[in-house]
Formats: C-alpha cells, sequence, structure tokens
C-alpha cells in the first residue's frame, strides 16, 4: 500500500493521522530533523482508515502498541516545506497503551515531554490540543505563510 501523498504542481499534499497519548503530565512527542516536535503518526496508506493509520504508526515509531480513543482535532496544516508549499490534513486521536510504557527504539526519536511546558509542537494547535481534557472533537486550520 502506498501513501496518501501526492505532488500537484510546486505543492505537495498528503494526508496523516497521529495519537495522543499521555502519562501523567507528559505526552508522548516524536523530535524531526529540525528538533521541532510533534506527535507520533504519519501518512495514512490507501486502502488504510485514519485509525489503521495511528496504530500502524505509532508501533512502527515507537514500538508500541496502542488503542484508539475518539477523534479529537482534524487539522488543515498549511506550510512551507524545502520552499514549497505543502498541505496535509491531519487526524489527531487519543490512544491508550499499558500503563507507564517506555517506547523501544522505532524509527524516529521519541520522548515524554511535559506537557504544560510544551511549545514547540508543529503544527501550533497541538500544544494547546495535548492540554485539553474534552473529548469532542475540533477543526483547526494552521495556515503559515
Amino acid at each position: 500500500m502506498e501513501d496518501i501523498r501526492v505532488v500537484i504542481g510546486e505543492s505537495k499534499f498528503d494526508v496523516r493521522a497521529c495519537g495522543i497519548l499521555k502519562q501523567g503530565d507528559n505526552v508522548l512527542t516524536t523530535v524531526e530533523s529540525d528538533g521541532a516536535h510533534t506527535l507520533p503518526g504519519g501518512a495514512v496508506k490507501i486502502g488504510e482508515t485514519s485509525k489503521e493509520a495511528v496504530v500502524r504508526e505509532f508501533l512502527e515509531e515507537t514500538g508500541i502498541k496502542v488503542g484508539v480513543g475518539s477523534l479529537l482535532s482534524i487539522i488543515e496544516n498549511m506550510f512551507i516545506y524545502e520552499g514549497k508549499p505543502y498541505q496535509q490534513v491531519i487526524f489527531v486521536y487519543e490512544v491508550f497503551a499499558s500503563d507507564n510504557v517506555q517506547p523501544n527504539r522505532g524509527e524516529v526519536t521519541v520522548e515524554w515531554t511535559n506537557i504544560m511546558a510544551s511549545h514547540s509542537l508543529r503544527p501550533s494547535q497541538l500544544n494547546e490540543l495535548v492540554k485539553q481534557a474534552t473529548t469532542t472533537t475540533q477543526h483547526f486550520i494552521n495556515k503559515e505563510s
């Protein structure tokens, strides 16, 4: 199965699914190559649901088997990547694992980040989303120039 990721003219587009895994006052994050943090997840594949994608991506990136809870947010994320326009539709779910999970060495660098101290998550809407206790689905639009 191939990722839902396409190039249209000079622009790129993809569909991404990620999850919020909390442990106490911390949330599990992945560290991008530029040092920014985001939530474990990745591209949805053709024929795969966003829920299936978040389970697969969590296992690939962290070695953690998760269960998927509520859809917390859909984010339309528009930004510049490598000098070109990039657009994503991101599905953000709450996810659950057994108590006191320790991420294994997966495909990316992962770390526990304090929820209240977190200001570096991308897209920026994730910083507030990880602090909330609501399970009501929210829609955000992130448009960076």
